[in-house]
C-alpha cells in the first residue's frame, strides 16, 4: 500500500504539467449549474457557500473545536487542522502546477489557478474528519461540503473537473490525517 501511495504522490507533478484544458464536459456542466443563477436567491446561496468555505472560516471553525472543544471535539478539531492543512498544501502545490486558467478567465498569480478547487478539498477535508469523530453529522457535512463545490462551480471559478478534483484531496487528506491520528494513538497507548 505504502509503494502505491509513494508512486502517485510522485507522478502528480507530471499528471499536474501534462493536464489538459477545460473540455466540453467541463463547459457544459459548468455553464449548466451557473445557468441556476437566474432564479431568484440562487446566486446567495452560492455566494453564502463559498463564504463559509473559505480558507480562513475552515480553519477558524477548526481552531475553535480545538481551543473550546470537549475531549473529543477537541481531537476532532486537532485533526480537521491536519487535514485541512494537508489539502491546500496539495493544492497549492498544484494550482501552481497546472496554472489553469478559471471560467471567469485569467488570474494574477499561478497559485489562484482553477485547478483543483481549494475551497472543495477543504470542505471535503473537514468533512471526513468530522463525520469521524460524528458520525450522525456525516450526511449534512457532506451535503454541505457538495452544496461548497456546486457553489464554486455556480459562481464561475471552477470547472467542474477541478471540484472533482478537490473533493478527492479532501477525501485524502482528511483519511490521511485520521489515520495519522490513529497512529499516534495507537504509539502513545503503546507507551
Amino acid at each position: 500500500m505504502r509503494y502505491k501511495f509513494k508512486i502517485l504522490f510522485l507522478s502528480l507533478p507530471v499528471i499536474a504539467y501534462s493536464f489538459p484544458p477545460p473540455t466540453s464536459f467541463d463547459r457544459n456542466t459548468t455553464e449548466a449549474i451557473a445557468d441556476l443563477k437566474k432564479y431568484n436567491g440562487v446566486e446567495t446561496i452560492y455566494e453564502g457557500l463559498s463564504f463559509i468555505s473559505s480558507n480562513e472560516m475552515i480553519l477558524g471553525y477548526a481552531l475553535f473545536m480545538t481551543a473550546f472543544g470537549e475531549s473529543t471535539m477537541h481531537n476532532a478539531g486537532k485533526v480537521a487542522t491536519a487535514g485541512f492543512i494537508s489539502a491546500e498544501i496539495t493544492a497549492t502545490i498544484l494550482k501552481f502546477a497546472t496554472n489553469r486558467e478559471r471560467p471567469s478567465g485569467p488570474v494574477k498569480h499561478r497559485w489562484q489557478s482553477s485547478f483543483p478547487s481549494g475551497h472543495t478539498s477543504s470542505a471535503f477535508s473537514m468533512a471526513y474528519t468530522i463525520s469521524k469523530y460524528y458520525p450522525r453529522w456525516r450526511i449534512p457535512l457532506f451535503v454541505l461540503a457538495t452544496g461548497v463545490g456546486i457553489s464554486r462551480i455556480g459562481l464561475n471559478q471552477h470547472w467542474t473537473t477541478d471540484v472533482v478534483a478537490g473533493a478527492i484531496i479532501g477525501l485524502g487528506s482528511g483519511f490521511l490525517a485520521v489515520k495519522l491520528e490513529e497512529k499516534i494513538l495507537s504509539f502513545k497507548l503503546k507507551l
